[in-house]
């Protein structure tokens, strides 16, 4: 096999593999907040028929939270979090037609009460001062 032979031969194994590499999913792509914990969830609505759920997830060491709001339904929809400090200050909003969440989004707030909300489709849930410790 003559050197451009080699080469060529290797190139190809070299994009095989990073084509392989780069279609494998990390290991926390089903938890959007990875590395963050689960510390609560809310049906959206409150009461009535299961449109969603509010997840609020939180990372001890950085004193961050993170949240999302799910759909029960598969399909684009959509879908709308907010998280913030309670009292009314804005920290950070995701929004748009979403297959599966809307989010990520984060908020630091160690020791500080929140708010999150969610909206699937046209339905929505408010959660006010809660995780204050």
């Amino acid at each position: 096999m003559n050197t451009r032979s080699k080469f060529a031969a290797l190139a190809g194994a070299v994009m095989v593999s990073t084509c392989l590499v780069a279609g494998t999913a990390p290991a926390n792509a089903a938890v959007p907040c990875g590395g963050y914990s689960l510390i609560d969830t809310y049906n959206i609505p409150k009461s009535g028929p299961k449109k969603g759920v509010i997840e609020l997830y939180y990372n001890s060491r950085n004193g961050k939270n993170c949240a999302i709001a799910r759909g029960s339904r598969v399909g684009v929809t959509y879908k709308s979090v907010t998280i913030s400090l309670s009292k009314g200050t804005f920290a950070d909003h995701d929004y748009g037609q979403f297959a599966q969440y809307a989010g990520p989004v984060y908020l630091s707030a160690r020791h500080k009460c929140i708010d999150v909300s969610g909206w699937i489709g046209n339905t929505k849930r408010e959660v006010h001062g809660v995780h204050c410790g």
